[in-house]
Formats: C-alpha cells, structure tokens, sequence
C-alpha cells in the first residue's frame, strides 16, 4: 500500500511538471519594445518606443535648441515618413515664474489649438499642467512639469485619426519620465 502512495506521489509531481512545461510553452515571452533614453545635460531620463527616431539638429541650423531633444515618429506602414514628434524641453526654475508661463510661452510657439483645456495633475517629478487639444491635423498632449530643479516641457503631436488610438502609448511615456537630480 505504501509503495502505490508512493508511486501515485511521483507520478502526480511528473505530471504536474510536464502540465506546467506545456502552459509556459503557449505564452511567449513579452517583447521589449522600449528604450530607455537619458540625457545629464537636460537632467531626465524617459522610456519611448524602439522604432522613434531622435532627430540630430545641426548646431548650425537656425532650429537648433541646445535646450530641446526631438523624436520622430515613423509610419509603420512607410519607412523613412514621419508621422508624429514628441520633443522635451529643460528649462532651469529659476528662467520662470511658474508652471502656467511655461506653458504658455511654449504654446505661442506651436500651432493654435481648435480645441483643449488646460487642467493640473500630480507626477512623480512634480506638479504639472496637462493639455490635450487639436487643431487642423494633429492631436497634441502638451505637459509643464515643475522639478525639483527645472521646468519640462513634453510635447507629443501626432494625426488625429490614430491619436486616440496612441493615447495610453504617450501616456506610458509620460508616466516614465524622471528627473535627474
């Protein structure tokens, strides 16, 4: 009796295992389809997706920032078209007064917005203003962020027809955003 107890023992953990085997062949593993980008000279690190392109902007052009770091979006069905951008800017605290002036004083440097209101919200770097909005052809999720040491910008334009669609992908990014110290 004790070597049937024995032998139904082991046989239940051999098939327990190979049951378990079988389930983890179905699922496959998560592609990692992000990066993580970090820039000390603008003090922030953020993760976006693999197939966005940051733009190199000669320091000759007259769109040259040394305070600004920009990202292409690709067509995934028309490689080398862009069809969106997100661009971050690093502002030191001291060059403003508050969150709404650098908000502001970026948006009188983009194109109108038919649509959108401005509303506060929490980050883990800081307290921020949010603005979702469109114009013509583009939605845009506009966000001030107040750090401990500098005022961000982050600005994610893309058409209106796939903006919805895109939303939680920005707001993943915008949630992995931190300030480096």
């Amino acid at each position: 009796m004790r070597t049937i107890k024995l032998a139904f023992i082991c046989l239940s953990v051999i098939l327990l295992l190979g049951c378990q085997s079988a389930i983890l062949q179905k699922f496959k593993p998560i592609e990692f389809n992000e990066q993580l980008y970090v820039n000390a000279k603008l003090n922030f690190t953020i993760k976006h997706p693999l197939d966005w392109k940051r733009v190199t902007v000669p320091v000759s052009s007259p769109d040259y920032r040394d305070d600004t770091v920009l990202w292409r979006v690709e067509n995934p069905h028309k490689k080398s078209t862009s069809v969106g951008a997100m661009l971050i800017k690093s502002s030191a605290r001291k060059n403003y007064t508050d969150l709404p002036d650098i908000l502001s004083i970026f948006l009188d440097g983009q194109p109108e917005l038919t649509s959108g209101q401005a509303k506060p919200f929490q980050h883990p770097a800081g307290a921020g203003i949010k603005l979702i909005g469109h114009d013509a052809k583009y939605g845009r999720l506009t966000l001030a962020l107040q750090g401990e040491l500098h005022y961000f910008i982050i600005s994610l334009d893309y058409p209106n027809e796939q903006f919805d669609k895109l939303f939680p992908i920005f707001q993943d990014i915008v949630n992995s955003f931190t300030e480096v110290k």
